[in-house]
């Protein structure tokens, strides 16, 4: 990899500039230096998160910078986190690498759903950058989808140095995981919840089993972060889902 004395000055002294954002203003540093990256890079679209070395569940944060909305709506709700090898792969590696050598790695067993919803939104070829701090088991990683699957060596090198920044940055910003949204079956099944309905009588109505009723309430709670049947009106009330 580069050292700082290869890399064109305009470049370090914009690394320089973002480095001090993020440890002075995280909230503020975090997005500046994401489209600082993005213009380095010459990618496409670019994304930070972060995951749990020890927790495999979903993703805990995350900073979208130029991603497509509905992508990130629809990598919440499917919880693609699980299956994603990019994500996958960064429990295990630390540095730069492209998407193919995790499809490569980590791949095989994912569902072809995911690729072509991938592929839906553009989003075939890409590099990403894992951070993680001495023996911390956060893992923060920026990943960016390119037209050519190629980063010049100064790109590389101002995304791994960049994101080393934006891991401090993300763990003193604590910035939350915004919430999933519910899908519009999960959205009437919830509507009748809220109507006093049985989950026989939800079933009946929408022409569902009442296995299906209950693994669609299973999964509203999962989504708002509830654990009953109260506990989701109450929350969708105040999330203006009724």
């Amino acid at each position: 990899m580069l050292t700082p004395y290869d890399v064109d000055k305009t470049i370090l002294a914009g690394l320089v500039e973002h480095i001090l954002s993020c440890l002075s203003y995280p909230e503020k540093g975090m997005p500046e230096t994401l489209d600082w990256l993005q213009n380095v890079t010459r990618c496409g679209s670019i994304i930070l998160c972060q995951i749990d070395l020890v927790d495999h569940g979903p993703i805990k944060k995350v900073v979208n910078h130029s991603y497509h909305p509905q992508w990130i709506q629809t990598y919440l709700t499917e919880n693609f986190a699980k299956v994603d090898p990019v994500i996958r792969y960064a429990r295990e590696y630390k540095g730069v690498y492209p998407w193919q050598d995790a499809y490569a790695r980590v791949g095989q067993d994912c569902p072809g759903m995911f690729f072509e919803a991938a592929a839906d939104f553009g989003l075939r070829e890409g590099f990403a950058c894992c951070i993680r701090g001495g023996r911390s088991r956060i893992v923060t990683a920026c990943s960016l989808s390119v037209d050519k699957n190629t980063l010049t060596p100064a790109a590389e090198w101002a995304l791994f140095s960049a994101t080393s920044a934006l891991h401090n940055a993300m763990r003193s910003a604590q910035r939350p995981l915004p919430p999933q949204r519910l899908s519009p079956r999960e959205e009437e099944v919830l509507k009748w919840a809220s109507d006093g309905k049985t989950v026989w009588e939800i079933g009946k109505i929408l022409q569902l089993s009442e296995g299906t009723v209950k693994f669609h309430l299973s999964n509203i709670y999962r989504k708002l972060d509830v654990t009953n049947r109260a506990q989701a009106i109450a929350a969708a009330v105040q999330q203006d889902l009724l």
